[in-house]
């Protein structure tokens, strides 16, 4: 084999070497450019998931203007309404109203008993410094008492809490029973017949029976009734003020 020939098959040996070189060169890029895609790919799935899950949570922040006592607010010649913002909680634990406990107590007796009970029917009335005229004596007369229908027999009361200090036998008003208060005042129950346990200073308390009705002498006219005069500091003043003023004792 000459030189030239020689010379040629070298050359045709490189070209072939450098073909397959070539294709080699080619073969490899392909793969790694196909390993960086892929590493590429799971390297930016991670990322998202990674990203997704450490997302942070939507915040929401209301801010409200401070609640003023005042129901308008004057500012810089402005008039601005403000009302107080209610927050509202589902969580939020409801407000139980505690129940008052309700107090049962016994009955206060009255400081007052009218002498007839029940029965508060008036006849006649105080006087003062009026003239009445008595039908039975035919006569004008001050009425220093009031007159409490009452029939004959029936129990008669004392009007508060007080003390013997007369039985009486009169001839104008007939029997009575007269007892000292408190403060001065006194009262005279005509038209009755004391009771078995009536005596000078008997105690008595408001409500105790004093006697039962009889008659009123000067006052026959009138159907039956007992009549009741008071004094204060032995000056006459009207019982009905005394029964209804409770709160003098």
């Amino acid at each position: 084999m000459n030189n030239r020939e020689l010379e040629y098959e070298l050359t045709e040996q490189e070209q072939l070497n450098k073909v397959k070189y070539t294709k080699g060169f080619y073969a490899v890029f392909a793969l790694c450019v196909c390993a960086i895609g892929i590493a590429g790919w799971y390297t930016y799935a991670d990322v998202k998931n990674y990203m997704h899950h450490n997302e942070s949570p939507e915040i929401s922040i209301t801010a409200s203007e401070p609640v003023n006592e005042q129901a308008e607010v004057k500012l810089s010649g402005i008039e601005k309404n403000t009302t107080e913002n209610e927050d509202v909680s589902d969580n939020a634990e409801e407000e139980v109203p505690q129940e008052t406990p309700t107090v049962i107590s016994e009955p206060v007796r009255s400081q007052r008993v009218c002498p007839t009970g029940e029965n508060k029917k008036i006849l006649s009335e105080y006087s003062m410094n009026n003239m009445v005229y008595f039908e039975t004596l035919k006569d004008w007369r001050l009425h220093k008492g009031t007159d409490y229908a009452a029939a004959q027999g029936e129990e008669v009361f004392s009007i508060s809490d007080g003390i013997v200090s007369a039985v009486i036998k009169n001839e104008l008003y007939g029997e009575g029973v007269e007892l000292e208060y408190k403060n001065g005042f006194k009262a005279t129950y005509y038209g009755i017949k004391p009771d078995s346990n009536i005596s000078l200073g008997t105690r008595i308390k408001a409500g105790d029976v004093v006697g039962t009705v009889t008659e009123v002498p000067c006052e026959k006219s009138l159907q039956s009734h007992i009549h009741l005069e008071m004094t204060k500091d032995n000056q006459y003043v009207n019982p009905e003020t005394y029964l209804n003023n409770t709160d003098n004792p």
